[in-house]
């Protein structure tokens, strides 16, 4: 099986060789099969990794998405579903339901921790609040960092015009840019430029902002993504980093 991500990390694409009907009398059939999926970005291992998820981040973070979305996860990665995974439907008998959350989720738990084991022990999420699904990564900026983020907070969104900012953050491997200073913390988001958005194929997601915005910086268009974090101000990772691009 090969894995690629496509368009920044944001289309998926599964494709893998298998032969069927092979016997001993019947010659097999040798089936390529490709799968094209976007997954939801906090569903990427290359997010837990980016934000340093711990086990128990991971965990929590599956619990927030159906069974379904967890389905398609874990058929993308190549995990064969179980008989009780899916069902007919009573109301409509061509349409079919994705049960057996728990199932799914400890066979993807126990995938990653054969490919994608977590080397991080503290937890990232702030489980304190409530009013993120699913919780937020949150990472601590000195005060330097911190004053030059605040500043970019944008004083008011309005989705119907373009969100001008004089630059964007690089965190880690992405750029990010902030859209409110909320209790005490500030909410970032990832961006990416619109030409790989519209490639991939890729729809918002229903965030805090329904999306995408249109962010502009120094004439380039971006939208932002469903992947998101929190800034506060503290001990420095010394991230993020501005970025004049």
């Amino acid at each position: 099986m090969r894995l690629e991500y496509l368009h920044d990390g944001l289309q998926n694409r599964s494709t893998n060789n298998y032969t069927i009907n092979q016997s001993t009398r019947v010659e097999g059939t040798l089936i390529n099969r490709t799968i094209d999926i976007n997954l939801p970005l906090f569903l990427s291992p290359s997010t837990w990794e980016r934000h340093r998820y711990s086990k128990k981040d991971i965990s929590s973070t599956l619990e927030c998405f159906p069974s379904t979305t967890l389905w398609r996860w874990a058929i993308f990665h190549g995990i064969s579903p179980t008989s009780s995974a899916i069902k007919p439907t009573s109301m409509d008998v061509s349409s079919i339901i994705h049960v057996s959350k728990s199932v799914v989720i400890k066979k993807i738990m126990k995938y990653i921790q054969i490919h994608y084991p977590s080397r991080h022990l503290r937890s990232v999420l702030d489980f304190s609040r409530r009013d993120f699904k699913p919780r937020l990564p949150v990472h601590a900026l000195d005060e330097s960092e911190w004053l030059v983020m605040l500043a970019a907070v944008p004083t008011s969104i309005n989705c119907s015009v373009p969100l001008q900012y004089q630059r964007c953050f690089q965190f880690r491997d992405v750029n990010m840019v902030p859209l409110e200073n909320t209790r005490g913390q500030i909410y970032a988001v990832r961006i990416v430029r619109k030409s790989a958005f519209m490639d991939s194929g890729r729809h918002i997601r229903k965030t805090k902002y329904m999306g995408p915005l249109d962010i502009q910086i120094a004439g380039e268009h971006y939208h932002n993504l469903d992947e998101a974090c929190l800034f506060e101000l503290g001990k420095s990772s010394g991230i993020p980093s501005e970025n004049p691009k």
